[in-house]
């Protein structure tokens, strides 16, 4: 179950967010009793049915996605602030992470951030790093998972098996939140059955998965959203 938490803010894509609206954020309450807070407006769902199956507009799902990780990122900003000064410091899930990159830091503020690779999978796979490069914290301050959608959740627990390598006085599980804008509810047991302390904060919580694999009513791959929509002419490769 998650905590539910009613947001005021501008989500429109037709029109620029409107800053000072997001002033009227409030805090999520840091007692809590679920780890998951659901961060979102009423504005918030009317906008959910552009993302279904028919959604096509790549430049109009970035917008969204944009305001929506604004939003998303202030309520996460403000209800930290409750509990120490320090800057969160965001890790950028790539590919599709990137949507969410710019919102981050205009709400973060300039200051260091990180990126995991995550390897080329299907959404069921078993997901590995590919290659990391995450900031140490030099003080208390917490480390922000940022990925747009989480499915399975196989690959928030591959980023937070490569988190345990660190050997850092300062670091500690406990730092770690994540921010996304979908999240099924089977990622999200995958998660708090191995991770029991990740505060997630999202949008839209306890989302079903369709035969497929992609999740019910979200027609998009955030991956290629990123890089500009779908090009079968894209040249793609790894090295193992």
């Amino acid at each position: 179950m998650a905590d539910n938490f009613t947001a005021v803010g501008s989500t429109n894509p037709s029109r620029a967010l409107d800053v000072s609206h997001l002033e009227s954020i409030p805090a999520i309450d840091a007692q809590g009793s679920s780890p998951t807070h659901v961060c979102r407006d009423m504005e918030a769902d009317l906008l959910f049915p552009a993302m279904g199956p028919a959604f096509v507009d790549h430049h109009t799902a970035s917008q969204t996605i944009d305001q929506l990780t604004t939003s998303l990122f202030v309520t996460l900003k403000k209800t930290l602030e409750k509990r120490g000064p320090e800057r969160p410091i965001p890790i950028i899930v790539l590919r599709g992470g990137l949507l969410m990159l710019s919102a981050s830091r205009t709400v973060l503020g300039s200051g260091p951030w990180g990126f995991i690779l995550p390897s080329t999978h299907s959404r069921d796979a078993m997901v590995k790093i590919q290659r990391a490069d995450i900031p140490l914290a030099t003080s208390d301050a917490p480390y922000v998972i940022a990925d747009p959608i989480v499915n399975s959740g196989s690959t928030v627990l591959a980023t937070m098996a490569t988190l345990e390598k660190i050997e850092d006085v300062a670091w500690s599980l406990d730092k770690v939140k994540l921010a996304c804008i979908f999240l099924t509810e089977r990622g999200e047991k995958a998660i708090h059955e191995r991770y029991p302390q990740i505060e997630i904060f999202t949008i839209w919580d306890q989302m079903s998965v369709e035969p497929n694999g992609w999740v019910t009513g979200v027609g998009f791959d955030a991956g290629e959203c990123a890089m500009g929509g779908q090009d079968d002419r894209r040249l793609k490769w790894a090295v193992s």
